[in-house]
């Protein structure tokens, strides 16, 4: 099941992620388990109105289906109608990059030596190269 602007589950992802969660200044989207345990999820910060920061964590395998996979996307291009989507990520973190990547990001920044295990590496995705944009909404596989 998906859960919207959880705070708990934002300060979990938050401490996850080594990021603050706000409440009042940054969205959470969330996916639990059937007994309710957090999965996964993503935290939307830095709103600009051209474009808005994707920060995602997965704490349980088999967390990112479908449907938080559109969501991800809806949110910002659909329901925000931004230009552009960030997602900042180390370059010593290749799961998330390969994550990324498969998602329709792609690199267009890199900062040396942000992080303690690599570079701050920009990865960017807009609504025309999003393909999830373009396929029916699978919310009824939320569970």
């Amino acid at each position: 099941m998906l859960d919207l602007n959880n705070i708990r589950h934002g300060i979990e992802l938050g401490t996850v992620l080594g990021i603050p969660y706000v409440p009042s200044m940054h969205t959470v989207l969330s996916r639990v388990d059937k007994s309710g345990k957090l999965m996964g999820g993503f935290i939307f910060t830095d709103y600009t109105g051209p474009c808005i920061t994707v920060h995602m964590a997965g704490i349980r395998p088999g967390w990112m289906n479908r449907a938080i996979m559109w969501v991800l996307f809806d949110y910002p291009f659909i329901q925000l109608r931004t230009d552009k989507l960030l997602a900042p990520v180390s370059s010593g973190n290749a799961v998330t990059i390969g994550i990324a990547s498969r998602l329709g990001f792609h690199e267009v920044a890199r900062v040396p030596g942000v992080y303690k295990d690599g570079d701050l590496i920009l990865m960017a995705t807009t609504p025309i190269q999003c393909r999830w944009l373009t396929r029916p909404s699978p919310m009824k596989e939320a569970a």
